[in-house]
């Protein structure tokens, strides 16, 4: 027998819903509460469920088109199987080719879903050490950066090398922590890698690009 919740979970998400249902969240994914017809976007749209901050309302994709419907769990997944065009088996004795092909569909969707934490976490602990080296950099350029008022006699060619090579590597770090986050740059990175975050982060994960 077939989870009927999970099954429409793993197919359909809780901003789909809200914005297929109610209205579409605006950019702090927050709505009206449709729970106490509230006037002001109290409530959370975000990780499969939505939230009021004021009533407290708590659903997550049946138990709000439940709510929105007047409709018991059945028809709740019903309508959504039906709108969202899921073609799950709702109400069908299922044969035994039929229940395998559910399960090898739910086990793509778990590794799919696995695959794609993983990928989350490397990205966030490339950025972590980009912000870290950023701060890093920062501090080494500071130290190294010559007094004024500057005395060309005394200046140490070595020491201005290593600032002038730290000056470009802050550039570089900077650079490469606004493009990570999505901002729009215009440099000589910007041309010559490329502001397409997904394709810095595999050349990153590859070692074809280093910090």
């Amino acid at each position: 027998m077939i989870n009927l919740s999970e099954e429409l979970k793993s197919r359909i998400s809780i901003e789909d819903v809200i914005s297929r249902y109610w209205e579409e969240p605006d950019r702090a994914h927050r709505v009206k509460c449709f729970a106490h017809n509230g006037k002001d976007r109290n409530m959370l749209v975000k990780n499969g469920f939505v939230y009021c901050f004021v009533c407290g309302a708590r659903f997550d994709i049946i138990g709000t088109v439940q709510h929105l419907f007047e409709l018991s769990f059945i028809q709740a997944c019903e309508k959504l199987n039906s709108d969202f065009n899921c073609g799950l088996p709702i109400g069908k004795k299922l044969t035994r080719s039929e229940m395998e092909e559910l399960k090898r569909a739910e086990a793509q969707r778990i590794a799919a879903r696995q695959a794609a934490e993983n990928r989350k976490c490397i990205e966030n602990k490339i950025f972590i050490n980009v912000c870290d080296e950023l701060h890093l950099t920062q501090a080494i350029v500071s130290a190294l950066e010559p007094s004024k008022p500057i005395d060309i006699d005394t200046l140490d060619e070595e020491l201005i090398d290593a600032y002038f090579a730290q000056l470009k590597r802050l550039e570089w770090l900077e650079w490469l922590a606004d493009t990570l986050l999505g901002h729009d740059t215009d440099c000589e990175w910007t041309y010559t890698i490329g502001a397409d975050t997904r394709v810095i982060y595999d050349r990153l994960i590859s070692g074809d690009l280093t910090i």
